[in-house]
């Protein structure tokens, strides 16, 4: 059912990580397609819509387009990504060798941005990595809720939040990709080989 919030036309909704919810809409005074994450904390909506603007304009990071407050919870507007969640093509069959090789590198190379401003984004699993284009290999980071902000002294302020065994981050590697890669590589493409896991927390 279609309802208004404002200058933006929601029409459908999904419940996120705890205390969330995503809506799905039309901004329309602009006339394009939206996203809205409602977060019940406003200094933890506060926090993910700074780091997602901090880390973008970037092809691999969705696009913010509006923060604001309302009835004590925080929204942020951004982006419809349109896509899948990681794990096979979009009919669910496993990806060839080649194409999980490409799907790995666009992962690395969108933290390596990330990290270029001075975050860490703390949450990376299968469900918060969209797949925005089969041919290209595409994807897309979602879910910047985890991520924390480097000090000048060269240290990570802030602690990841709980995640889903096992790719919730360590102390000793906070931005743990080993075993999603591993997942890609091995499980998917029949692609074996061990991967440094100090290398894939880069």
């Amino acid at each position: 059912m279609k309802r208004t919030f404002g200058r933006y036309e929601l029409k459908s909704s999904k419940r996120g990580e705890v205390g969330e919810n995503v809506f799905f809409g039309t901004d329309l005074e602009l006339k394009r397609p939206i996203a809205i994450k409602e977060i019940k904390q406003v200094n933890a909506a506060r926090s993910e819509a700074i780091a997602l603007a901090a880390c973008g304009p970037h092809e691999s990071i969705p696009v913010i387009y509006d923060f604001f407050t309302c009835c004590s919870k925080g929204y942020i507007v951004m982006e419809y990504v349109k896509g899948h969640e990681l794990g096979g093509d979009q009919n669910g069959r496993p990806n060839p060798q080649e194409k999980a090789v490409a799907l790995t590198i666009n992962i690395l190379h969108a933290l390596r941005h990330i990290h270029s401003k001075g975050y860490l984004h703390l949450d990376i699993k299968p469900k918060n990595v969209m797949v925005t284009n089969e041919a290209t290999s595409k994807i897309k980071l979602i879910d910047f809720g985890g991520a924390v902000l480097k000090k000048p002294s060269g240290f990570f302020k802030g602690k990841p939040k709980a995640g889903y065994p096992p790719y919730m981050p360590s102390v000793r590697n906070p931005e743990y990709t080993g075993h999603l890669i591993r997942k890609l590589l091995d499980t998917q493409s029949g692609f074996h080989w061990t991967l440094n896991p100090e290398m894939t927390g880069q």
